[in-house]
């Protein structure tokens, strides 16, 4: 672990004092995709950290968004229907521009009732084997639970992908048409354990975030497009989750 930090820290260094990189890619995933290229990371969807055994996390620096995604994981099937469409086809919002199609691009927190649609409300909750959704109508009445995501699923995660984490900043520069980025701090964090997970999830410090859309187009035109269900921490908490053991400014 020593060696990998150190190399990292080496590495981050020179890109940090190369200034403006030209992105990689287009669209919101440059910021992360631009910095992979210069470590010399290939680009892939193992279930594995980034970097060895360190996951990277890059945030523009200063920006709105706050909550960082932890990972990624989508709820429970079991039948035929997967639950992600069952939740866009039940209890999903009218696009305010193409009301024939509904979505869900919502987060919740734990024990907290908030509305899906005019009609219904999510509650998450959580057992030792659980965490899931109680569906309440409009009179606050349970009316469906749907089995969200397993607890040693969740553990596995935890376990594979996120012992270790990175969290980058960037600045972003528009110029000529082009984006660049200037990687400006990197702090590495070691995970506390997986019970203090559990623990921030049920003080609403972690939360579930649905970002269900729709095709509009195509083959799959009206079904659900589920561009990935996630648990997110917002960055201030990150050190309720990880002591930081390496910081270069």
């Amino acid at each position: 672990m020593e060696e990998t930090i150190k190399s990292l820290i080496e590495k981050f260094e020179k890109i940090k004092n190369k200034g403006w990189i030209k992105s990689a890619q287009k669209g919101n995933g440059g910021i992360g995709r631009t910095l992979e290229e210069e470590l010399g990371i290939e680009n892939n969807q193992f279930e594995l950290p980034d970097y060895f055994d360190i996951e990277l996390k890059v945030k523009k620096k200063d920006g709105i968004h706050k909550n960082i995604t932890l990972f990624s994981i989508s709820p429970i099937t079991n039948d035929t229907e997967s639950t992600i469409s069952k939740i866009q086809r039940k209890y999903g919002y009218r696009d305010p521009n193409n009301p024939e199609y509904k979505r869900l691009q919502k987060w919740f927190e734990y024990k907290t009732i908030k509305p899906t649609d005019d009609y219904h409300f999510f509650k998450l909750d959580m057992n030792e084997k659980y965490i899931y959704i109680n569906v309440l109508n409009k009179d606050f009445k349970i009316i469906d639970t749907i089995l969200g995501w397993e607890i040693s699923e969740i553990e596995k995660k935890l376990e594979r992908k996120l012992q270790n984490l990175a969290l980058i900043e960037a600045e972003r520069l528009w110029k000529n048409n082009q984006v660049y980025y200037k990687y400006t701090n990197m702090k590495i964090y070691k995970l506390k354990n997986i019970e203090t997970f559990f623990e921030l999830f049920k003080k609403r410090k972690i939360r579930i975030a649905f970002k269900i859309g729709v095709y509009k187009t195509g083959e799959k035109k009206g079904k659900a497009c589920d561009h990935g269900t996630s648990f997110e921490i917002h960055k201030n908490n990150i050190e309720k989750l990880y002591n930081k053991v390496y910081s270069v400014e």
